[in-house]
């Protein structure tokens, strides 16, 4: 039976084809004054007979997925297609005067039922994808608040980069990410997540695998998580993984603290981002994957990309070179966290499109930056818990491009920043 299922995305295109052909036909008949009733004829025959045994599959297919209402309104539309087409094969037949009507409403229905087939299989937003054309950051969240981290934070971020296929209207394997009960529940693979083991947590597993993996969450043809985004998935589980972890908890970690800081700081949207004609260097892309450095594409479109070192405790000279090989595609680089050599930063001056710097809690001092303000396209640059004084913010407003410096954490007062935000309009200096 369950082979009968499998063999319905290969059975259903054959009457898709054939209703569409025959308005198509019709069409010809009613304005061309074209002799193709013959044609009409088998061909909705054939479309007729073949939506029979497409519903017949389809329910054995039905039985093997979870109930959700795409399905239930696909499967609807596919009765209701093979109803009025076999009502229609018959007035066709007796040569009745609505015929025309029908065809063409049964046309409409071949393309609805298709429509709801096709986000089944490829997720709600296949047909009108969003394009990723800006770097996005959740509203500040206040370290204070004894609220559930879950509806506060992961809440946000399953249902930007989960929900398309695991929610109410589609559960790929089984498997329903949009409430607690469901997550602990798994899928068909199995418990997706383990209370207090992030890293045995399938949930993590998948997310953590290389872009290129089969098996790597979300898939790579979707807007994928960022490194913070899985640092605050990752300390949600290691605490429990539940709607009891607060928000408050969330000050016994430095890394998540930096990663809480920053969520109100907001980068400028990217009307136009820049264009390369080839992809990265594949070694190093490979290299750093299997490094635990994070890579991915800012857009399905683009070939620049967003890399990550959060996870990493420091830079080697062969993690350098890696960077080095791929330098015009990073359009965004955290280096959070990460302990580095000053020719690091050095380096950083020729990636040309470089627009969002993360640095921080990297122990930067006031003589680690100073070719950081010789970076051609940087606009948002993060240095938050360092340490820099005046004299080391200073140099970074000398950056030509700058939009946005964050500095909070570092050796400097409110009146100090006060006057330099005078001093350097346009320049969006922030403390908080």
């Amino acid at each position: 039976m369950e082979v009968i299922g499998r063999i319905h995305p290969l059975i259903v295109h054959l009457p898709i084809g054939c209703f569409l052909i025959a308005c198509v036909f019709q069409w010809m008949i009613d304005w061309k004054q074209k002799k193709l009733d013959e044609a009409v004829s088998i061909t909705l025959w054939i479309g007729c007979f073949s939506a029979l045994i497409a519903c017949i599959s389809g329910l054995y297919m039905a039985d093997m997925q979870a109930e959700s209402d795409t399905l239930t309104t696909h499967k609807w539309m596919g009765f209701a297609t093979l109803i009025f087409s076999t009502l229609l094969c018959f007035c066709h037949y007796y040569s009745l005067r609505f015929t025309n009507v029908l065809l063409y409403l049964v046309g409409l229905l071949v393309i609805i039922t298709g429509h709801y087939g096709g986000s089944l299989t490829h997720g709600e937003d296949f047909l009108f994808p969003s394009k990723i054309n800006k770097v996005e950051i959740p509203q500040k969240i206040n370290l204070q608040d004894t609220s559930s981290m879950y509806r506060n934070i992961i809440v946000p971020i399953l249902e930007k980069k989960c929900y398309a296929c695991h929610s109410a209207q589609r559960q790929k394997g089984d498997l329903r990410l949009d409430a607690i009960t469901f997550i602990k529940k798994g899928g068909k693979n199995g418990q997706a997540l383990i209370p207090h083991k992030a890293d045995q947590s399938a949930m993590m597993q998948r997310i953590l695998l290389p872009l290129t993996e089969e098996k790597h969450m979300p898939p790579k043809s979707k807007p994928q998580l960022t490194s913070d985004e899985i640092a605050l998935i990752k300390f949600w589980i290691q605490n429990g993984g539940d709607e009891k972890v607060t928000i408050e908890q969330c000050k016994a970690d430095k890394n998540i603290i930096t990663i809480i800081n920053s969520l109100g700081q907001k980068t400028d949207q990217v009307t136009t981002l820049p264009e390369l004609k080839e992809a990265a260097n594949s070694d190093a892309l490979k290299y750093l994957n299997a490094n635990e450095v994070s890579i991915q594409k800012l857009s399905k479109e683009s070939h620049l990309l967003m890399v990550s070192f959060i996870a990493k405790d420091s830079i080697t000279a062969t993690d350098l070179q890696s960077l080095m090989d791929i330098k015009d595609h990073i359009y965004i680089l955290k280096l959070t966290n990460s302990r580095f050599d000053k020719s690091v930063l050095d380096s950083l001056s020729t990636f040309k499109n470089l627009h969002s710097l993360y640095l921080e809690n990297t122990a930067l001092s006031d003589d680690k930056i100073l070719l950081l303000n010789q970076l051609p396209s940087i606009q948002y640059l993060n240095v938050v818990s360092n340490k820099l004084t005046i004299k080391g913010v200073e140099t970074l407003t000398k950056t030509k491009s700058l939009k946005k410096l964050f500095i909070y954490g570092n050796a400097v007062t409110e009146d100090q920043i006060k006057e330099m935000r005078e001093k350097h309009k346009p320049l969006e200096i922030r403390l908080e």
